[in-house]
């Protein structure tokens, strides 16, 4: 996800706060703080119409916790004008995650081969970006497309669709993606 490019759409004070939790998922507020130098990869989906979803992966010497969090932009959207202040409709969560599971996940991504320069011919206006940003402030690499990836990058994709499908295994239920749930408004009572 490219936080840089979503701060040029949501500049309210609402939709700012929502970017910083996702970007910076370890300071989640209610949840325990994470050295954000033990993330070792996030995974990122952002659809058109639906919660934005962060996945972090957190290694410590011998444990494994993934973090969700997830913003309802649809949700503020709508509160834009009748109520323009307040937090961010934002929903976080942790898990344990096995720590060979873990190993695994990360030795997958890194023995990944592929191009990762490739032309772009896509266009579209609705539908989902997909993210990896793997490392930290000294070597990292970020890729992410919108739509169907390229055909050279199915087994980033195959290893991202392992990933999301594991930790949300070990996570709760999610609240943003919880069926009923209706989105983009508050919940019934």
């Amino acid at each position: 996800m490219d936080f840089d490019y979503l701060r040029k759409f949501y500049r309210r004070p609402r939709e700012s706060a929502a970017l910083e939790l996702l970007e910076f998922p370890e300071s989640y507020p209610g949840l325990a703080p994470w050295n954000e130098f033990e993330t070792r990869v996030r995974f990122s989906r952002c659809p058109s119409f639906r919660p934005y979803s962060v996945w972090a992966l957190q290694m410590r010497e011998k444990t494994a916790q993934v973090r969700r969090v997830e913003w309802d932009h649809v949700a503020d959207a709508q509160l834009r004008d009748t109520l323009p202040d307040g937090p961010p409709t934002a929903y976080g969560a942790d898990a344990e995650l096995p720590l060979a599971a873990a190993n695994r996940l990360l030795d997958d991504l890194a023995a990944l081969s592929l191009p990762p320069f490739l032309p772009i011919n896509t266009v579209g206006i609705d539908g989902v970006t997909f993210g990896i940003h793997f490392g930290n402030s000294w070597r990292s690499a970020k890729l992410s497309w919108w739509g169907d990836p390229p055909k050279a990058w199915q087994p980033m994709v195959t290893l991202y669709d392992d990933a999301i499908t594991l930790f949300e295994k070990l996570l709760p239920v999610s609240t943003a993606q919880n069926p009923q749930m209706q989105y983009g408004s508050k919940p019934s009572a």
